[in-house]
């Protein structure tokens, strides 16, 4: 892990020797305190397409996984899942992925939304515009927003163009 405490003037190197081997993952720190790493599918979940999820409880010094996370990878017919993303938000974590099935799984672009620090995830929103496009993706909360304040930016299916869309956060409520 490469981290800088000082915003950017400085940067040290950790190195994780207990994480196995987690491939295109996303990290967020979650309300409990735990750091959650979700990646895509591979060695370490037994479940058909669902991402691995690991947590560190020591600022990353440490980390415990993989288990088999709820969430789905957008897996394709040769068996790779799809980088995604996620971000906390006044305490509710937002993940971001493609949600398409293997003929075409960078398709479907879908918000899930956890209001318990990423234990489940009940609530989901589906970009309803991204039937043939979708992919590597990142998300940000804009809070000088006054409504449609998450920005999802992603890839199209061609990986020619950057796609952003703005939503609201309504649909995540317990």
């Amino acid at each position: 892990f490469w981290f800088s405490d000082d915003g950017g003037e400085t940067y040290q190197t950790q190195m994780a020797n207990n994480v196995g081997r987690p491939n295109e993952f996303s990290l967020v720190q979650t309300s409990d305190g735990r750091i959650l790493m979700n990646s895509r599918k591979g060695d370490g979940c037994s479940e058909k397409n669902h991402r691995r999820e690991y947590s560190s409880e020591d600022e990353g010094l440490t980390w415990a996984g993989p288990i088999c996370s709820p969430l789905l990878d957008a897996v394709n017919k040769h068996g790779h899942g799809c980088e995604a993303s996620i971000i906390n938000s006044h305490g509710n974590l937002y993940f971001l992925n493609p949600g398409g099935d293997k003929d075409a799984p960078r398709t479907h672009m879908q918000v899930h939304c956890s209001l318990n620090s990423g234990k489940s995830w009940a609530a989901n929103y589906s970009v309803s515009s991204t039937t043939k496009d979708g992919g590597y993706s990142d998300l940000i909360f804009l809070p000088n927003k006054t409504k449609n304040k998450l920005l999802l930016g992603f890839q199209n299916d061609e990986n020619s163009n950057i796609l952003t869309v703005h939503i609201g956060t309504s649909w995540c409520q317990a």
